[in-house]
């Protein structure tokens, strides 16, 4: 009887150990920042920056078994952020055209007092709170690509440059503001994509951390890289638009977004600010109802981004998943059609609806596409450039910073608590019998 339970206690050791290996924390805040030359093992959030809703949301999530999921979540959180002056790293000074972030505390030395061009700092930033290891950690747009994602065998060109490679979710998005492909302005994640669009979060657009759309065929879109994600059966969140409304967690995406305590404009309300996270459980009659900061109400706006549907979905196989390099042109081009080119191999599933949106702010739509859905508009188009005031990322002494040496990172089975109960189960057992 006592052997019988002592193999039962190991296996319950066995399930807490994989139970508890989905649930991560994430980095920041006295842990170890890993993987690059120039980051900061000693990065903590700064103390402004733990005042914002941005921290707020950052401090909620939990990581999952999929990097892709991770890192969008992660990116989404911070919807709203701008940057600041010099010592303000609060994500909340609208004002200010200064380049200073949070994210660039993540480089060591203290570069350029931590304001400068930060599209590449918001990415690496990201990558690395999502435990995402062997990615480049950077400044430098186009050096992510010459040093890290050309070797590796992991950048397809964009359409206009002749490729055919359809991103996916997380992948990162390469830009060349002057329209030949030579060198890489600005960087993104790559949200979804539709059969001509490619949706995106950005950090430094127009100075904040924001939503944008391009055509696949602009020649702006230099080409993909896909970082070495590690996958899993759960399934990668689709946050192309849907019809079904979704419950889960949103990010408000304006600063006028009203919370009323009843189903009518008339009843008593509050101001929500841009970037807080709300809940919303459900939809009826035009009204949703969300939970915000413990207190409950309704909400018409449709001033708010799917951050993450409230359950996680998985894939059938029990098999591991694990991230392939982006398929070859040649490859892809035989796996696609020019009436179908979203042919994906991955698992998704939809989680957004087009009636819960970030306000709209596109003001053209590339002649492409004859028709884009309502939903298309919610996004910055691309001829809303980056940093108003500076519309192409420095290329000189602020974006240069690099380094040619990318450590890695280890990893830690927990279900060897699994295997060290059952041994000590087989150990108590014949000793019982002896």
């Amino acid at each position: 009887m006592k052997k019988f339970f002592a193999l039962s206690l190991s296996i319950s050791i066995l399930i807490t150990a994989t139970l508890t290996s989905v649930a991560l924390t994430p980095h920041g805040n006295g842990v170890l920042v890993r993987n690059w030359l120039y980051n900061d093992t000693n990065y903590t959030f700064s103390d402004g920056y733990k005042t914002s809703v941005w921290y707020h949301n950052f401090s909620q999530l939990e990581l999952t078994e999929n990097h892709r999921n991770n890192v969008l979540r992660i990116a989404i959180s911070q919807l709203g952020y701008h940057e600041g002056k010099m010592g303000d790293y609060s994500g909340a000074d609208t004002a200010s055209s200064d380049n200073c972030t949070e994210y660039a505390r993540i480089y060591s030395k203290n570069y350029n007092d931590y304001c400068f061009d930060w599209c590449a700092t918001f990415v690496n930033w990201c990558l690395n709170q999502a435990h995402v290891d062997y990615a480049y950690g950077e400044m430098s747009c186009h050096r992510w690509i010459e040093d890290f994602f050309v070797p590796e065998d992991l950048y397809r060109d964009g359409k206009a440059y002749g490729g055919t490679y359809i991103p996916k979710p997380a992948d990162i998005i390469f830009f060349d503001w002057d329209k030949t492909g030579g060198w890489s302005d600005h960087i993104g994640f790559v949200l979804y994509t539709t059969d001509t669009h490619v949706y995106t979060i950005e950090g430094n657009t127009s100075d904040n951390v924001g939503l944008k759309s391009y055509a696949l065929s602009d020649a702006q879109v230099m080409g993909y890289g896909t970082p070495k994600y590690k996958e899993s059966t759960e399934v990668t969140f689709d946050y192309s638009p849907s019809n079904d409304f979704v419950v889960g967690d949103y990010i408000v995406t304006d600063n006028s977004f009203n919370l009323y305590y009843e189903a009518d404009v008339t009843s008593q309300s509050e101001k929500i600010p841009l970037g807080a996270m709300i809940s919303c459980d459900s939809r009826s009659d035009g009204w949703i109802h969300i939970k915000y900061n413990g207190v409950s109400g309704y909400t018409q706006s449709t001033a708010m981004f799917l951050l993450q549907p409230a359950e996680i979905e998985y894939a059938e196989t029990t098999a591991p998943v694990t991230t392939q390099a982006p398929e070859t042109e040649n490859n892809t081009e035989s796996a696609t059609t020019e009436d179908n080119p979203q042919t994906e191999t991955e698992a998704t599933v939809n989680t957004e609806t087009e009636d819960i949106a970030t306000e709209s702010h596109e003001t053209n739509v590339d002649s492409e596409s004859d028709a884009v859905s309502t939903y298309d508009t919610i996004f910055d188009s691309n001829d809303s450039r980056v940093n108003d005031s500076n519309p192409t990322e420095s290329i000189s002494g602020t974006d240069n910073q690099h380094t040619d040496n990318r450590g890695c990172g280890s990893t830690l089975s927990v279900g060897a608590l699994g295997v060290i109960g059952i041994g000590a189960a087989f150990i108590y057992g014949k000793k019982r019998k002896e």
